[in-house]
């Protein structure tokens, strides 16, 4: 099964541990409020996320039904199709552009917040209104 990873760089960036651009995106980079600390369902929408851990990251399984479609990513919003937004600790760290797992590095820090936003591909959240956050634990990494 394939995955994509995101890299420490873009992770520790987002934490505010490293200097520089944690994701390349034409628009803003900070997460707007989730509703009631989130909304799983808007609108016929729904959001939900499988975490899963192994002994070096998290893997996060985006569970939605709109239709991803990241040969339009960037283009004009097509109902019921787009990307997810991912952000750490408040900072969008890349689009979730595909239905299968997403790594997540595990970090030298006590706990995180991930938000994910369901996006249309002209990165308008606001066009589904369903975001989902949940905070994630990490092992204590020395070495």
């Amino acid at each position: 099964m394939a995955f994509k990873t995101l890299t420490t760089a873009a992770i520790l960036m987002s934490l505010g541990l490293a200097s520089g651009v944690a994701a390349n995106e034409p628009h803003g980079s900070t997460a707007p409020a989730c509703a009631q600390d989130g909304r799983a369902e808007a609108g016929g929408y729904r959001l939900d996320a499988k975490l899963t851990r192994n002994a070096n990251a998290w893997l996060l399984t985006p569970q939605t039904n709109i239709q991803f479609a990241p040969e339009q990513y960037g283009g004009a919003a097509v109902p019921g199709t787009g990307h997810i937004h991912l952000y750490l600790n408040g900072t969008l760290i890349g689009p979730i552009t595909h239905a299968g797992p997403v790594s997540l590095p595990l970090l030298d820090r006590e706990a995180y917040v991930v938000k994910l936003a369901l996006t249309t591909s002209d990165h308008n959240e606001a066009n589904f209104g369903v975001c989902r956050e949940v905070r994630i634990a990490a092992p204590v990494i020395n070495g």
